[in-house]
């Protein structure tokens, strides 16, 4: 991990909820107590059950969160990008329900949750857009859980495929996922075997929906990947 100095002032992250919804004041004061954090590819920068130290904005980079199922599974729930929070979920426990870890090199902006807190607590515009940010988490994560309840396994192999993209981005000249997820990762987030993930991937192919390359998907039919994601979905 690389410790910087860096301010908020100098900041160009358009998305990051301080630069959004503080004011020079608001800014000022957390640029006496944020820390900006560099982490390598693969880092576990948050671990489920840890001491709530504050939240994570992320500067540049991607995230993977997960959480515990068992001692020896942890599922995909979200992925994050630049802009995002991460940890904002433990401001009012004193732990993090969560894992975090890194998919690429990550610069990261870390506030004490002391600091954030007390922040949230007098400026008003930014305690409303926290609600919302959160009442949208909220609802995604509920759909998440719908999608991976009721749709059979190749459409929630799509679905990590749409969930990606969403994430990520799509290639507009190639077509194909911007940054794809290994094929653990994706039979993860479909709560399936690798080997079914496999077979899957390979029926979409098939059906002429996406193209397997050796390092990326293509979407071939973006148009259908949606549909087979649907939670309404009648496989009849």
């Amino acid at each position: 991990m690389e410790v910087l100095k860096e301010d908020c002032s100098g900041c160009n992250q358009i998305n990051c909820v301080i630069n959004l919804y503080c004011d020079e004041e608001w800014r000022e004061l957390i640029d006496k107590h944020k820390s900006t954090l560099q982490f390598p590819k693969g880092t576990r920068f948050i671990t489920e059950g840890q001491n709530v130290q504050g939240i994570y904005i992320i500067h540049s980079g991607k995230v993977k969160v997960v959480k515990h199922l068992s001692k020896s599974t942890e599922r995909i729930i979200r992925l994050a990008i630049d802009g995002n929070l991460v940890g904002h979920r433990g401001l009012h426990s004193d732990t993090y329900p969560i894992s975090a870890i890194s998919l690429t090199d990550i610069t990261l902006a870390f506030i004490p949750k002391t600091v954030f807190l007390k922040i949230l607590k007098t400026n008003h515009r930014l305690l409303f857009n926290m609600l919302r940010y959160f009442t949208n988490e909220l609802r995604s994560s509920e759909e998440h859980m719908k999608r991976i309840i009721q749709l059979p396994v190749k459409n929630k192999v799509a679905y990590a495929l749409l969930m990606c993209a969403q994430a990520f981005g799509i290639d507009e000249k190639t077509k194909c996922l911007s940054f794809p997820l290994s094929r653990k990762e994706i039979s993860n987030i479909a709560a399936s075997t690798y080997e079914t993930t496999i077979r899957m991937l390979k029926k979409l192919e098939q059906e002429n929906t996406i193209e397997l390359l050796p390092k990326d998907i293509r979407i071939i039919d973006m148009d259908k990947v949606r549909f087979y994601s649907k939670t309404n979905y009648d496989e009849s």
